[in-house]
């Protein structure tokens, strides 16, 4: 018996040392020698029926008591070393299946193409879009993430019900901020060179300033020829100025012809040409004012030139 105290006392000591729950184990030690001191030793080593605690042979409980506390002391090990104390993994609830015919995989239903799988490929079907025209497989090549494949193309093994699998399959929703438009260059257009500037050509009349009083000036005048025979034109030229601007400059003449007309502006000149036709002999002498915007005349200028007739 005091073997059997010994055992029992270092069996139960080694326990207590683990994180294993608290035993009583003066109890259990009390009772298995009650049993002992009975004459209950156990049943014979090759008997079929164990009575109390036998199917272990004569040597009883001494050898029970042994495997008793072994088992006692391993499992208190191995529950404090966590060998059956972590977490199983979760495995995913799904349907065999096989593919019918080589299918390209998605990321989601009808999203990405990310890879094709052959057909007679094995799969485990996890999950179905909420349409059921996807179903949702473990990647069979590395038994990680999820591909989608269209559900005609996937044959189950229990006869392609997926009812029961659970919803999925969603592609996220992609907003893109719209982009103001960028307009184009203008394409380039073949337009002529500008030739030389002739010179302001009468434009309209400038506004009168209120209370302008100042009247314009001829400044310059001449005329060519001087001298003009049959058919011939004679040209009488003008230059005039304005505070504000010139508006116009009248012309007259008098002698071998007589008349009134206005002058052109060309450029900066002011112009009036006359042609000795019919013939005539004599001198014309002609009279310019210019005249600005509020009215005001210049004082006259005066150009002769003489007419003749050959022969």
């Amino acid at each position: 018996m005091a073997e059997l105290d010994e055992l029992l006392r270092d069996s139960f000591a080694r326990i207590a040392e683990t994180d294993a729950p608290a035993r009583d184990s003066a109890g259990v030690a009390d009772a298995i020698r009650a049993r002992v001191a009975s004459g209950d030793t156990g049943a014979p080593a090759m008997g079929r029926v164990a009575p109390g605690w036998g199917g272990v042979g004569t040597a009883g409980w001494i050898g029970a008591i042994g495997v008793v506390a072994a088992v006692g002391v391993l499992g208190a090990a191995l529950g404090a070393s966590g060998a059956f104390g972590r977490p199983v993994l979760e495995q995913a609830v799904g349907t065999d299946a096989a593919l019918v015919a080589s299918a390209d995989a998605h990321a989601c239903a009808g999203g990405e193409v990310v890879g094709s799988i052959p057909a007679g490929t094995r799969v485990l079907a996890i999950a179905r879009s909420d349409d059921a025209g996807w179903l949702g497989v473990r990647d069979p090549a590395t038994l990680l993430g999820t591909l989608w494949l269209p559900a005609s193309v996937v044959a189950g093994d229990a006869g392609g019900a997926w009812d029961a699998l659970p919803l999925g399959g969603a592609c996220p929703d992609v907003y893109v901020e719209p982009v103001d438009p960028v307009e184009p260059d203008p394409a380039p257009t073949d337009e002529p060179e500008p030739g030389p500037n002739p010179g302001p050509g009468p434009g309209p009349n400038p506004s009168p300033q209120p209370g302008d009083t100042t009247p314009p000036a001829i400044d310059q005048w001449w005329a060519t020829p001087t001298l003009i025979y049959d058919d011939q034109t004679a040209t009488v030229f003008a230059l005039a100025s304005d505070n504000v601007g010139v508006t116009g400059v009248a012309i007259s003449w008098t002698g071998a012809k007589s008349g009134s007309g206005e002058m052109t502006k060309v450029g900066s000149e002011w112009r009036f040409s006359l042609t000795n036709t019919p013939a005539t002999s004599g001198s014309v002498t002609f009279t310019m004012r210019a005249r600005d915007a509020a009215g005001n005349l210049g004082a006259p200028r005066t150009q002769t030139v003489t007419l003749s007739v050959l022969g």
